[in-house]
């Protein structure tokens, strides 16, 4: 049974849009805007270090890492046998499921970071090395007590793209880790894997919807669900539930998270200047990662794509093969 005093998470985030005045990418003088084109830059500068890990995995779906010259690997079998992992996941298969994914392709994700960090300090990246921190809401909200001067390369670019994409993935994995709880909550029963799949979809939808507003929304939720942001799972998702809505199900957030949530917001909303351009990801654009068939979703442009589409969808392929067939096929 659902809380009376829990609140659409839909709500909420048009609420928080609501505060700020939309500004839209490359298209206005704004500085927010001019932000916005240059973050797309600099992520599209960084994806070809991704596709090319993800193209080399052998599984074709960028879970697994080169160690050595001679072709050895690390791999997802390896990250599930780290102690930090199973200390994580605990005596939960579900949870080993999510958490070891989500290591793996951080891990891929940083070495990405580590060689176009190497590019940009060689100058063999044709885009300037200033990234001032001021000017971009990830780093005004990331880094508000680095010291030292703005712009270094090793430390504000490369957290320019790391920092929300690493959350945004946590996000992501947790919200999967949380759903077949949430279902079992509803509807008394184990989720199968086709409506596993079919909520997961539209949970993915809303990271669309949540992407392309304010940065706030994003922050603060993700703040709210996790007190240590490092952490694999966040226990702030035990407050989310799903309540069905005609035919689709909606996640609902309990009364405490929705006030964390509510004072985060207000402790960043001067940060945010009175401005959203929503995540530059989404106007940034690059080569489709090389993905298995038999997991990934199709691509309409195989020469380009929209980056943080394909961010989930190679999340929601390792889900098709690491994590939906740990549930019952449908009836």
């Amino acid at each position: 049974m659902n809380n009376p005093d829990s609140r659409p998470l839909d709500l909420l985030l048009e609420a928080v849009n609501a505060m700020f005045t939309r500004v839209r990418h490359g298209t206005s003088e704004h500085a927010a805007a001019q932000a916005s084109s240059e973050s797309a830059h600099y992520i599209a500068a960084f994806w070809p270090h991704v596709a090319r890990l993800i193209a080399d995995d052998p599984r074709a779906l960028g879970l697994s890492l080169p160690i050595t010259t001679d072709g050895a690997r690390r791999s997802l079998k390896d990250v599930r046998r780290a102690p930090e992992v199973l200390a994580a996941a605990g005596d939960d298969r579900l949870a080993l499921a999510i958490v070891a994914p989500l290591r793996m392709m951080t891990e891929v994700l940083n070495a990405a970071t580590a060689a176009w960090a190497s590019e940009l300090r060689a100058g063999d990246c044709p885009l300037p090395f200033a990234v001032e921190a001021e000017r971009y809401v990830s780093l005004r909200m990331l880094l508000p007590l680095r010291e030292g001067p703005a712009g270094q390369v090793g430390a504000n670019a490369p957290t320019l793209v790391m920092g929300g994409t690493t959350t945004a993935l946590t996000l992501c994995w947790n919200l999967l880790w949380r759903l077949p709880q949430a279902w079992r909550e509803l509807h008394g029963t184990v989720i199968d894997r086709g409506s596993l799949e079919q909520l997961w979809l539209a949970t993915r939808e809303l990271m669309f919807r949540i992407g392309s507003g304010s940065l706030t929304a994003f922050v603060a939720l993700a703040s709210g669900c996790a007190p240590n942001p490092q952490a694999s799972l966040w226990p702030g998702m035990q407050e989310l539930t799903l309540v069905r809505d005609g035919e689709r199900h909606a996640w609902m957030m309990s009364a405490a998270l929705f006030e964390r949530v509510v004072e985060i917001v207000g402790r960043i909303h001067t940060a945010q200047q009175g401005h959203y351009v929503g995540c530059a990801a989404l106007y940034a654009r690059g080569t489709p990662l090389a993905l298995a068939a038999a997991h990934a979703d199709a691509v309409e442009d195989v020469r380009q794509a929209v980056i943080f589409a394909e961010l989930l969808r190679w999340m929601t392929a390792v889900a098709r093969a690491e994590y939906f067939p740990l549930f019952p096929p449908p009836r």
